[in-house]
């Protein structure tokens, strides 16, 4: 045979093989399973759609998955790196606590300060304890007008009210801690 001739036959079968596996390929159901019927006779093989196509007697059907068995698990990956560090939380945690006494009919501001390298971080006033000669409280003559981080941010600071003809006590309370 000349050699163009092999050269037209080879391009006429590469281009049939192209053309029969676009084929095959536009055969395969959606579903991922392809089928084949081999031929026992001379081993041919074709891809056909099970659902209208049927091999023929001296052929054997065959099914396999387009996707394959999944294979063996990969290796750990490496460690990430860290993270950065968040701010500390809060270290040093401490309760003041002070008492005082009101004479009758005034009012005064009190200061309760942290202690050193600490921060008010919550605090109040508590009113109360007038009793009249019976022991009777009259906690309503008795009052915190005001409670609330003093102006310095260094502690806390309540204004008291002693509406009362006796004497009243009352707490002042700060909670500091390290921020």
């Amino acid at each position: 045979m000349q050699k163009s001739k092999k050269l037209a036959l080879g391009a006429v079968l590469a281009t049939a093989t192209v053309i029969g596996a676009g084929v095959a390929y536009a055969q395969i159901p959606s579903g991922g399973v392809i089928t084949g019927c081999y031929s026992k006779l001379g081993g041919a093989l074709r891809v056909v759609d099970a659902a209208t196509t049927s091999c023929r007697s001296w052929e054997t059907t065959l099914t396999w998955n387009q996707q394959g068995q999944p294979g063996p698990a990969g290796k750990d990956g490496k460690d990430g790196t860290n993270g950065t560090n968040g701010t500390n939380g809060v270290s040093g945690y401490t309760r003041q606590h002070e008492t005082f006494v009101l004479d009758p009919q005034t009012s005064k501001m009190v200061e309760l300060l942290c202690p050193s390298g600490t921060k008010p971080i919550g605090g109040g006033g508590h009113d109360g304890n007038v009793f009249n000669d019976k022991g009777i409280g009259f906690v309503s003559h008795a009052y915190i007008a005001e409670s609330d981080i003093n102006d310095s941010a260094t502690g806390w600071a309540v204004t008291a009210v002693n509406n009362f003809t006796q004497p009243a006590e009352y707490s002042i309370d700060v909670i500091c801690a390290a921020v």
